[in-house]
């Protein structure tokens, strides 16, 4: 049960209800056998003019102002007392995790760190076992406009003329392939 919980669970049973005088035997709210009894505290005013506050009237004094003071049930201020440890271990409880998870990022953090510082340093010793490559000259032209060169269109190629190439016979019972059209004006005929 939470500690706020129980406090009001408490407080409900020792308070008289709707309608419930605290003064009937036997009814919720009666203080217990072991509560001292309420007090009167007077502020008086003797003839002298001191002020005197007090729980034992003074003869002869001018009484100014009265208050009535209940006295805490102990049973209510036992559970009030052990509702505020509850808590305060809950809290204290739940500080310690928060503190032990920042230490937990702080360390990957730093593991993070040597990662990258490490990985870093294997770069650098890399470039620097490398041979060293000779320093590139950069031109820049400056920025003018300029018609590129006139350069004639390209004629096509003229194709030298086919040259016949052995004659393959065919196989036996296998259908000669057709032949390409001659490009020398002869009849394409089979033979």
């Amino acid at each position: 049960m939470r500690p706020a919980l129980l406090v009001l669970a408490l407080l409900s049973a020792a308070l008289p209800a709707r309608g419930e005088t605290a003064s009937t035997p036997g009814v919720r709210g009666e203080p217990s056998a072991a509560a001292p009894p309420a007090r009167q505290i007077v502020q008086q005013r003797t003839a002298d003019g001191r002020v005197v506050f007090t729980d034992r009237p003074l003869a002869g004094a001018r009484i100014e102002r009265s208050w009535t003071l209940t006295p805490e049930d102990p049973a209510l201020g036992d559970a009030r007392r052990e509702a505020a440890r509850i808590e305060s271990n809950a809290v204290t409880e739940r500080i310690a995790r928060q503190l032990e998870q920042q230490r937990e990022r702080d360390i990957d953090l730093d593991i993070a760190r040597e990662r990258t510082a490490r990985a870093e340093a294997e770069r650098d010793a890399a470039r620097a076992r490398m041979p060293a490559e000779p320093d590139r000259a950069i031109v820049v032209w400056p920025r003018r406009a300029f018609a590129p060169p006139h350069r004639p269109a390209p004629q096509p190629a003229m194709r030298a003329p086919r040259q016949p190439g052995p004659v393959i016979p065919p196989r036996p019972g296998a259908t000669p392939p057709p032949r390409p059209p001659s490009s020398h004006g002869e009849p394409d005929t089979p033979g």
